[in-house]
């Protein structure tokens, strides 16, 4: 904690702010933040993920929800179809369209914040949400991911951030949902919202890496 405390004391403010822009990032643009989450996975973010962001975003001028559930990215984003990544990304978009018309809720952004909060009792349990963590495809480091874009207050329990937190001292097993806990921990020690905290760790061992909470051109990895 002394390390992260450090840390904390040089970027605590800059991670804080970024965290309270996450949410808007993709405001009026949900599709975009799907592909932004499913991409994410085993891509470099800023020299992979963020270009196949733009190619979408240049390529179509509707970025709802619905045309993504209707129609394949696969023509513009040249995704991997052994994993199924198109398919992936549309079953994602159906589910978050699902949960505004089960809920009444008529716009993208009112979906996605909705959705992210009403998953809170699973947070450690994505599969168990029968919307967007029950799909093939989307583990709990996704799942956390779309929920920080879509304004929870989480963090994504990925490699990166369990390199980090190792870095740091802490020790951390081989488990998202062990991963989350941890963070939790460090976030009250600290004061902080885990997402805060999610930004805060890009700093940990890169301080060169701003990419991450830039708004509409970067979120984390």
């Amino acid at each position: 904690m002394g390390a992260l405390q450090e840390i904390f004391q040089v970027h605590g403010m800059e991670a804080e702010k970024r965290a309270a822009d996450l949410p808007t990032l993709y405001e009026g643009a949900r599709a975009l933040a799907v592909i932004d989450v499913v991409a994410s996975r085993q891509r470099p973010y800023q020299t992979r993920v963020l270009p196949m962001v733009d190619a979408y975003r240049d390529s179509r001028d509707d970025h709802g929800l619905r045309q993504l559930r209707d129609r394949s990215p696969n023509d513009i984003l040249k995704l991997r179809t052994s994993q199924d990544e198109g398919g992936v990304m549309q079953r994602v978009a159906g589910g978050l369209v699902a949960f505004a018309e089960d809920h009444g809720l008529e716009s993208d952004d009112s979906a996605c914040r909705q959705w992210a909060h009403w998953v809170d009792p699973v947070a450690h349990a994505s599969k168990l949400d029968p919307y967007v963590g029950s799909i093939k495809g989307i583990g709990p480091a996704l799942f956390a991911y779309l929920r920080l874009l879509s304004g929870a207050d989480t963090l994504k329990p990925d490699v990166q951030t369990r390199k980090v937190l190792g870095t740091l001292g802490f020790d951390v097993p081989d488990e998202p949902s062990a991963l989350l806990l941890v963070a939790e921990v460090a976030a009250s020690e600290l004061g902080i919202s885990m997402a805060a905290l999610d930004q805060l760790l890009w700093w940990a061992t890169q301080p060169e890496v701003v990419e991450r909470g830039t708004p509409l051109r970067g979120s984390p990895l």
